[in-house]
């Protein structure tokens, strides 16, 4: 997904709390081990609402071809994989 936002008058609806469920439990029955996100460094809200959502700030850096929008974080959850589910792999 490149990018979502949501109309000002359905915030706190609970609706990007669900997409990113949906999106980490996908990762979950891919056997993903990580999810990751990227939001400007002035989006406080998003950057919120990562932390708020168990990701951990793993980096930040600047697009040269997008100087002008300044620094950009990048946000990584780590996704619990089950033992059974990780066993699976190897066969």
């Amino acid at each position: 997904m490149k990018r979502f936002a949501t109309t000002p008058s359905y915030t706190k609806c609970g609706y990007a709390s669900q997409l990113y469920q949906h999106l980490e439990n996908l990762g979950v029955v891919r056997q993903a081990e990580k999810i990751c996100s990227v939001t400007n460094h002035s989006n406080q809200k998003m950057q919120h609402f990562f932390l708020k959502q168990g990701f951990h700030k793993d980096a930040e850096y600047e697009d040269a071809s997008r100087k002008t929008y300044g620094k950009f974080y990048v946000f990584c959850k780590n996704l619990e994989v089950s033992k059974h589910d990780a066993s699976s792999r190897t066969r």
